[in-house]
């Protein structure tokens, strides 16, 4: 079972300077939607990483902004790596996202974020961090 901080709404889905934003869930992307989001979405690049976002399948009365991470062996052949990059790209998105919930639209969003080789050099959350941050900053642009 998971803790009380995990569950949606919980104190760690807002940002640190206390204020309220919209309630969202984010979950994760099922496999089959993954093939929909890389035919169908809009791109957003870096050279660490893409961002791919596409709308939301399902209509669900409360907005979700669902996350696929996809790692390449490309990316390490050692699938330690290759998992910590994921945990991290997974983390600073779901502490990111709150911030910008409004550019998803009312039924949400499917992104997927692509890693590329050059995320081997990461150093910590920090650095995926100011990737996402752009990323996100350009589709609330888009």
């Amino acid at each position: 079972m998971s803790s009380g901080a995990d569950a949606p709404g919980a104190a760690g889905a807002f940002p640190p300077d206390g204020r309220a934003v919209v309630a969202r869930r984010i979950g994760r992307i099922p496999a089959r939607d993954v093939d929909r989001v890389f035919k169908i979405g809009r791109r957003f690049s870096r050279p660490e990483l893409v961002l791919i976002v596409a709308p939301t399948a399902s209509i669900d009365a409360t907005p979700t902004i669902r996350l696929g991470v996809v790692v390449n062996r490309s990316v390490s052949k050692e699938s330690v790596r290759r998992n910590r990059i994921k945990r991290l790209l997974r983390e600073s998105f779901r502490l990111i996202v709150p911030t910008i919930s409004e550019s998803a639209g009312p039924g949400g969003a499917d992104c997927v974020l692509l890693a590329r080789p050059s995320a081997r050099t990461w150093k910590g959350r920090g650095d995926a961090d100011s990737v996402i941050r752009t990323l996100l900053g350009r589709w609330a642009r888009a």
